[in-house]
């Protein structure tokens, strides 16, 4: 439509499946620089959430502090809990996989720490309300 528009020429009228947001990067959101705890959270989760199989223990472990009590923060300042983040960031990537590259679905859930593919798909198509694949297609030019 843009490169149609661009040309002069008049552009076909399109739905958009998703509108456009602004994501904050959590390292330097408000609530990370204003409590130490969120920020070495936040930061173990985008480093290895991507990637690794980590879990809220994994998390935790990583600070000086009872799990309760980060669990506690990151609800009260975050406004959800600790694995809801880790799932956040996980599938974050897995859609700029889906969206930026060819990889096969099995593939992307390797690379992003499922270790079974249908895992994946099953917890993609309950997130997004359509399977990977549709996904996929709807999202790339």
């Amino acid at each position: 439509m843009l490169m149609r528009l661009i040309q002069g020429r008049k552009a076909k009228s399109c739905v958009f499946a998703s509108t456009p947001r602004i994501v904050e990067r959590q390292s330097t959101g408000y609530e990370a620089m204003k409590n130490p705890t969120i920020a070495a959270a936040l930061a173990f989760i985008n480093e290895h959430g991507e990637t690794e199989n980590i879990s809220v223990s994994d998390v935790v472990s990583r600070l000086n502090c009872s799990r309760r009590y980060v669990e506690i923060l990151f609800q009260k300042r975050i406004g959800h809990s600790i694995r809801d983040e880790i799932l956040r960031v996980r599938m974050e990537h897995v859609c700029a996989l889906l969206r930026d590259s060819n990889l096969p679905l099995g593939e992307i859930a390797l690379r992003t720490g499922f270790s079974r593919d249908s895992h994946l798909s099953r917890l993609f198509k309950e997130l997004f309300g359509v399977t990977m694949r549709k996904w996929r297609k709807s999202h790339t030019v």
